[in-house]
C-alpha cells in the first residue's frame, strides 16, 4: 500500500514541461506504435495517460491523454517507476507473523529435519531427528525469528510456475513456521541460488507453490537442518559448587601431569604466574563447560571416530572433585580430551553428557599449558676456560 501511494503521488506531481513537439521527432504515438498506458479509475471518472518515446536527450518523454490529440512532454523519470511496477507495487512480505507469536519452527532439507519449540519459561528447545531434545541457543533462535519476520521478496520471478524448474522440490530447504494465532503452519520452500548483479546474491523461494520470487541469502544461510547449529553452548555446569581438587592425567602414560587442591577457592600450593593463569581458566571451564563449537562425530569411552578406519583416542582425563550447593558429600566429574590436533581443534566430552565438542581456543591453550610434562632444561657441557697465552 505504501508503494502504491508513493506511485500515485508521483503521478499527481506530473506537469507538462514542453508543448513544442518537433515534426522530425518521433513521439511514439504514430501508427502501429505501442505506448505505455496508465489508467486511473475513480468512482465517476476514468483517465488514461499515454506515454510514448523519450526526447533526443532522454530527459523528457512525450505524453498525451487518450481522448486528446495534444502532445506534450513530461519528466522521463516516470518511466523508471513504471518499468518495474510488477515488483515494486506487489506486497513483498513473505511471512505474516511476528517473533512474539511464533511458538515453533521446523527446518528440513535433503532428508534431515529438526524442530525448534518454545517452552514455558521463554526458552527454546531443539528437537533432533532422533527425537532427542536439548536446550537451544536463545541468541541464535532470536536471530532466526528476526530473519523470518524481515524476509522479503526482492524480485518476483514467475507466477503459476513449476517450482521444480527453480530447484524447489521435496528435498530442498523448507522452513515451516508455527504461529500461535494460526491453525496451520506457513511454510517457505527455498530452491537454487541465482545471480543478481553478476553474483549469487539470491535464492528462489515460494510460499504457495505458484508464485516464485527471489530472497536474500541471510535466511537460508542461518536456517540449517542441523540440531548442533542451534544447540546451547553450555554443556554442563557445577551450579556454583566449590571445587576441592583438580587433576589432569595422561591416559597414555597413566601419569598425573598436574594436580592441585583448593582452599577457600584458591590453590592450596603456590604456582607460577603462567600456571596460575591457566588454572584459573581451567577452573572456570569446569564450573561452566562451554562448547566453542559442536561436532556430530561418533564417540565412546575409547575415543572419537574420525573416519571408518581411524579412532582418535582420548589422551587426557580432567577430574574435578567438588562440593555442590546444599550437599554434604563431594562429587567427582570427569572430562575426556584427545591430544591437541590443531591450534583450535581438540575433542572433548563430559562424563554423563552425550555431547562431543571443541573447547574454545583460550581453554585449549590453558589446558596445553598445564598438561605438558615439564622437565628441567638439560645441562650444557661447558668446556673449561682456556687461559690466555702470553706472546
Amino acid at each position: 500500500a505504501a508503494e502504491v501511494d508513493a506511485f500515485l503521488n508521483d503521478l499527481s506531481k506530473l506537469v507538462a514541461l514542453n508543448f513544442s513537439v518537433g515534426k522530425k521527432q518521433k513521439t511514439g504515438f504514430e501508427l502501429f506504435s505501442l505506448p505505455w498506458a496508465i489508467t486511473l479509475q475513480g468512482l465517476n471518472k476514468r483517465e488514461v495517460l499515454l506515454l510514448g518515446e523519450t526526447t533526443d536527450d532522454g530527459k523528457q518523454v512525450f505524453a498525451r491523454f487518450e481522448n486528446n490529440p495534444t502532445i506534450f512532454a513530461v519528466d522521463a523519470s516516470i518511466l523508471g517507476r513504471i518499468e518495474h511496477l510488477q515488483t515494486t507495487l506487489r506486497d513483498k512480505v513473505v511471512l505474516r507473523t511476528s517473533p512474539s507469536r511464533i511458538t515453533g519452527i521446523d527446518i528440513s532439507e535433503n532428508g534431515r529435519k529438526i524442530g525448534l519449540r518454545k517452552v514455558k519459561d521463554g526458552n527454546w528447545e531443539v528437537i533432533a531427528q532422533n527425537g532427542k531434545t536439548v536446550l537451544a541457543n536463545l541468541a541464535l533462535v532470536n536471530k532466526l525469528l528476526l530473519k523470518l519476520e524481515a524476509v522479503r521478496a526482492q524480485e518476483f520471478v514467475a507466477d503459476n510456475a513449476r517450482p521444480s524448474e527453480y530447484g524447489i522440490n521435496a528435498d530442498s530447504l523448507k522452513i515451516s513456521v508455527i504461529d500461535g494465532n494460526s491453525e496451520k503452519p506457513v511454510s517457505i520452500s527455498i530452491g537454487s541460488a541465482y545471480k543478481a548483479q553478476g553474483k549469487f546474491y539470491r535464492r528462489y523461494a515460494t510460499v504457495d507453490g505458484r508464485s516464485v520470487f527471489g530472497i536474500g541469502l541471510d535466511l537460508p544461510n542461518l536456517a540449517v537442518a542441523d540440531a548442533l547449529q542451534f544447540r546451547n553452548a553450555l554443556v554442563a555446569s557445577l551450579d556454583g559448587a566449590e571445587i576441592e581438587s583438580l587433576k589432569i592425567e595422561n591416559l597414555e602414560t597413566a601419569k598425573t601431569v598436574f594436580e592441585v587442591a583448593f582452599k577457600d577457592g584458591k590453590p592450596a600450593s603456590p604456582l607460577s604466574k603462567r600456571d596460575s593463569d591457566a588454572l584459573r581458566a581451567l577452573a572456570a571451564f569446569a564450573r561452566n563447560t562451554v562448547a566453542g563449537s559442536w561436532t556430530g562425530r561418533a564417540f565412546n569411552e575409547t575415543g572419537v571416530e574420525v573416519d571408518k578406519n581411524k579412532i582418535e583416542k582420548w589422551n587426557y582425563a580432567l577430574t574435578v572433585r567438588y562440593l555442590p550447593k546444599s550437599a554434604q558429600k563431594p562429587l567427582v566429574r570427569r572430562w575426556l580430551l584427545t591430544k591437541r590436533i590443531g591450534a583450535t581443534v581438540q575433542y572433548c566430552s563430559v562424563g554423563g553428557f552425550d555431547a562431543l565438542f571443541f573447547p574454545e581456543p583460550a581453554l585449549i591453550n590453558a589446558f596445553f599449558e598445564l598438561s605438558q610434562e615439564k622437565a628441567p632444561p638439560p645441562q650444557l657441557d661447558n668446556p673449561e676456560p682456556v687461559a690466555p697465552q702470553k706472546k
